[in-house]
């Protein structure tokens, strides 16, 4: 009886140390995955992508509900404005450029880069191209998590020192109603 329980334990002892092993290895990768700045990375890129694809939906489900920027857009209007942007563009690209990471006082993260804008489109496109490349001040994205989540992080505002603060009577998605993309 005891060979027997000695040989069962030996079996198990293996088995015990690969599943401990295993559970240390997919933990240390998921942290890893999880990790703020990572997941602020993933999201930022998805920033990026949804202004080049000029989606509203998009770029509303990345900006926090209390969103907030330097000319007191909220997140319906900031989406607007940045559709707006992209509205006079048939195909655009943003390249952040010289790109850092900085955790802030309140447990957010700030992102701070300079872009590269180029694309084709109408003369108000190549205007915001021009604006926007001449800038020599980098754009601050402020992301916050927004619950216990690891992967809830939302955009929570974007400073650019480099722009007015007035927009001289501009609201969002006057570019549109314009271009007679909508009703006023």
């Amino acid at each position: 009886m005891r060979t027997f329980c000695n040989s069962q334990f030996g079996r198990v002892r293996p088995i015990l140390l690969i599943s401990l092993i295993v559970i240390v290895v997919v933990g240390g990768l998921l942290a890893r995955h999880w990790a703020p700045r990572r997941v602020v990375e993933r999201q930022h890129a998805a920033l990026i992508d949804a202004i080049e694809r000029r989606s509203a939906k998009r770029l509303e489900r990345l900006l926090a509900a209390d969103y907030r920027d330097q000319w007191d857009f909220d997140r319906a209007k900031a989406a607007l404005a940045l559709s707006d942007i992209g509205s006079q563009f048939f195909v655009l690209t943003v390249t952040p450029v010289e790109s850092r990471m900085e955790s802030d006082d309140g447990g957010g993260i700030v992102v701070r880069h300079r872009v590269e804008v180029q694309g084709q489109g109408s003369p108000i496109a190549f205007e915001i191209m021009r604006q926007a490349n001449r800038l020599r001040e980098p754009f601050e994205f402020r992301w916050s998590r927004e619950s216990f989540w690891p992967w809830d992080w939302r955009l929570t505002g974007i400073v650019q020192p480099g722009l007015p603060d007035e927009l001289y009577g501009y609201e969002p998605g006057d570019l549109r109603r314009m271009m007679g993309g909508e009703d006023p």
